[in-house]
């Protein structure tokens, strides 16, 4: 932390204006499902960030360093999390990657080898999604919003064509909870493939075409009305469960 008066005011006033800037892209990208920049150029500005917020061990829960998302209007029901639904952390470095792996080691008690198996997965870029079920059925869809509450989609997710709408019985039954309740969480996204092919469609009809892949998933579940879902080809690719027997 600066001793002197002025460096620690010229911090602050850099604290605040990457903030700004920061919450800014956010509620775009969130809220609107506009990208106002590339994904490089956040992460810099928040990286920025991070390290001013570490220099005057000043980090508050308001901060974009510290939150998922941003508050959203009541356009859509909100409901909380069965447990915490969280984003990805970045690492940008090898000295990143080697504290995330001690951290795996504490966590797990014992330390990595040289040829320790590593399972690496490619990061999915859509909209994240919590499906849950009951009694075998799918009922309910919804956001990751602030990590803690999200937004309910269902009328748009239950008309993606490769949702499961039912599980089998003899699975749910050995994962259900105490309560008769699985959460399956992935994320909703269009393939680049089908992304150009939509687009094409659109230009062959004279109408506006979409942005991006991500753009284009999150924006087709975050409409009131579900017939924009189910014109797009949206697809969901699940990797993990919200809550199980014991969790």
């Amino acid at each position: 932390m600066p001793d002197n008066p002025k460096d620690r005011s010229r911090l602050l006033s850099e604290i605040e204006t990457l903030k700004s800037r920061l919450e800014h892209y956010r509620q775009s990208y969130y809220l609107e499902s506009i990208s106002l920049v590339e994904d490089s150029v956040y992460d810099s500005l928040n990286r920025q960030l991070v390290t001013l917020e570490n220099e005057l061990n000043q980090s508050l829960d308001t901060s974009p360093t510290q939150t998922v998302e941003p508050e959203r209007n009541n356009k859509f029901a909100k409901t909380t999390h069965l447990r915490p639904m969280l984003s990805i952390k970045d690492a940008f470095d090898l000295d990143e990657i080697r504290a995330w792996l001690n951290s795996l080691e504490r966590f797990a008690g014992y330390q990595l080898s040289s040829d320790s198996p590593l399972h690496t997965e490619v990061k999915l870029d859509g909209l994240a999604i919590a499906l849950r079920y009951s009694k075998s059925s799918f009922y309910q869809a919804i956001t990751r919003g602030n990590g803690q509450i999200g937004e309910d989609v269902t009328h748009s997710v239950k008309t993606i064509k490769n949702l499961p709408l039912t599980l089998d019985p003899q699975l749910f039954n050995r994962l259900a909870d105490e309560q008769g309740r699985l959460e399956i969480r992935g994320e909703i996204l269009i393939s680049k493939a089908n992304f150009d092919q939509y687009n094409q469609s659109l230009a062959l009809r004279g109408l506006p075409l979409l942005a991006n892949p991500r753009n284009a998933a999150s924006g087709s579940i975050r409409q009131l009305d579900p017939k924009v879902a189910t014109k797009r080809p949206l697809e969901i690719i699940a990797y993990d469960f919200g809550n199980y027997l014991g969790h």
